[in-house]
């Protein structure tokens, strides 16, 4: 039986993307996770946490859910 053989964990090179359609799709991936763990820190460390997000169009950004 041969081994399988992949690449593992890989250091990927951060570069600006130069299309704004692709910035978009990342950030409605993991822009959750984003409130999500100011969320925690605020509670963590007992202090509020404000965090603003502007889209490429200049429209700004809200969870649908915020911890209180």
């Amino acid at each position: 039986m041969l081994p399988i053989k992949n690449k593992g964990r890989q250091k990927i090179q951060m570069a600006t993307m130069e299309k704004a359609n692709n910035l978009l799709v990342p950030f409605s991936e993991r822009g959750c996770g984003l409130f999500t763990n100011a969320d925690e820190l605020s509670i963590l460390c007992g202090v509020e946490i404000t965090i603003i997000v502007f889209f490429p169009g200049k429209k700004v950004y809200s969870p649908l859910a915020i911890h209180m």
